[in-house]
């Protein structure tokens, strides 16, 4: 296990036992510095600097090579920030934590998004319980979304996600067909699919109360919006369907009824 001591160093220990003796011994294998994204990141930044230089004086102008530095340094400040929220919401190891960033690095290219951004997603994936590596899957269906949405950020595209999966019982390896729903809707029918995961974080826990599956309620929303066009306004439509339905599951209840509700 790995020990903390609060003062910028990692120390690594054994825990063996003494079969002559039957007693366990507590052995020290290694200390090395405990160091955060930004200060790894200046130490490769000092490391290849030789290089950088070179590649400067070969033709890249002063001024590009210091916006590239200035975008970098932001980049890692970003990601620090985001690995620390992560790290507030799990209980892992540094060796599982550099595992989950070289994974996130090559999930974030593939999907066209940022590590800094896979991170966050992850956090907030991870706040509702899951590990670290179900967590990441999960990022991946809300990095997904943000990409295929207008202008859905990362926060956004991971509520309505975690909305719907919630209220419909959708299962955490799944979530990826709940963002083509959406991305199907969109491209087809006149509503966003920003629109979509909007309305769904509004209405979804209602809908489903009253035995609406996922697809029925997309298809309301779609229906909605095809009239009125405009998502906002369907939106509010929906604010109103929900305490509708929700006074209605209600009385059901009480007269000893049961009631699939479909408006």
């Amino acid at each position: 296990f790995t020990v903390n001591d609060g003062q910028g160093s990692l120390t690594q220990y054994t825990i063996a036992l003494d079969k002559a003796s039957g007693a366990t011994k507590l052995l020290q294998n290694s200390t090395k510095p405990a160091l955060t994204v930004l200060q790894k990141f200046g130490q490769t930044l000092k490391k290849h600097f030789t290089g950088l230089l070179t590649a400067v004086m070969g033709g890249t102008s002063i001024h590009s090579f210091v916006q590239y530095m200035r975008q970098g340094i932001q980049s890692v400040r970003e990601l620090d920030l985001a690995l620390t929220e992560l790290k507030k919401v799990t209980d892992a190891t540094e060796e599982t934590y550099d595992k989950f960033l070289d994974t996130a690095a090559s999930t974030s290219s593939r999907i066209g998004s940022t590590l800094s951004n896979m991170t966050s997603a992850t956090a907030e994936f991870a706040k509702l319980g899951y590990d670290i590596n179900t967590a990441a899957a999960m990022a991946e269906s809300a990095l997904v979304y943000t990409n295929v949405g207008d202008n859905v950020d990362v926060e956004t595209g991971s509520q309505s996600i975690i909305s719907t999966m919630k209220a419909f019982g959708i299962e955490a390896n799944n979530t990826m067909s709940i963002v083509d729903k959406f991305n199907e809707i969109g491209n087809n029918f006149a509503i966003t699919t920003a629109g979509i995961g909007d309305a769904l974080q509004v209405s979804a826990s209602a809908m489903a109360e009253a035995s609406n599956t996922l697809d029925e309620t997309i298809a309301l929303m779609t229906a909605a919006n095809t009239v009125v066009n405009l998502c906002h306004v369907v939106i509010v439509i929906w604010l109103l369907v929900d305490n509708y339905i929700s006074q209605r599951v209600w009385l059901t209840r009480d007269l000893g009824k049961t009631d699939k509700i479909i408006m």
